[in-house]
């Protein structure tokens, strides 16, 4: 996300990325992802779609372990992929804005969006949702029947997404409640907040990554 002043300008558009290979296979391999422009946020949708449909065209289905979106942009080129999701999208994307990466991980706690909703970051530790957690969570999903979104993220917690600003204290408080971690109190250890379930080595490159 490119932000100006407070101000989401839009997204520089990146593919190819990705950590997974399979040992003693020289065919496959981690690779960095290219990054081949930038939209403005109302095309944000649609540049995934077409970046998506790209690589269902054109990628290698006949190999489960090709089957990759970072293998298609290796085998075809990135100023390739970008001329086809132009072509999909309609429209040119713009040249990529200027960035630096100053954090990685999830963001706890309530923030919210342009669109007035707001967005609840919740820990889960190891990625299980078990005992008081479940109870709480589903009590969430019960309130939030017909209007509120769960996702997961990479780092296996939760994400509580379009809450309603009149459903937002009640959330809150289940959450509290049931002793779903989200607030800076309870989501301050470095150790807890980057804790996952992972099966190492030698099958998992994130736990090179993160050696």
């Amino acid at each position: 996300a490119i932000i100006e002043d407070g101000k989401l300008q839009g997204f520089n558009v990146t593919v190819g990325g990705g950590l997974g290979f399979t040992h003693n296979n020289q065919k496959t391999f981690p690779r960095l992802a290219d990054v081949i422009g930038f939209c403005e946020p109302g095309d944000a949708k649609y540049v995934c779609e077409a970046v998506l449909t790209v690589t269902r065209d054109f990628g290698d289905r006949t190999n489960r372990k090709h089957a990759r979106l970072k293998y298609t942009v290796e085998d075809y080129g990135p100023v390739w992929y970008r001329e086809q999701v132009e072509e999909r999208l309609g429209k040119k994307l713009g040249e990529p804005r200027p960035y630096r990466f100053e954090s990685r991980g999830d963001l706890f706690g309530w923030v919210k969006s342009e669109d007035g909703a707001w967005h609840c970051g919740t820990h889960v530790p190891i990625g299980r949702v078990k005992d008081k957690v479940k109870e709480g969570l589903g009590k969430v999903a019960m309130e939030l029947k017909g209007c509120g979104i769960f996702r997961m993220t990479c780092n296996q917690s939760v994400l509580i997404s379009e809450v309603p600003e009149a459903k937002k204290e009640i959330v809150s408080r289940l959450l509290g409640e049931y002793g779903v971690a989200h607030t800076p109190e309870t989501t301050v250890s470095g150790l807890r907040r980057n804790m996952m379930a992972c099966v190492a080595l030698p099958t998992c490159p994130l736990a090179f990554a993160e050696a």
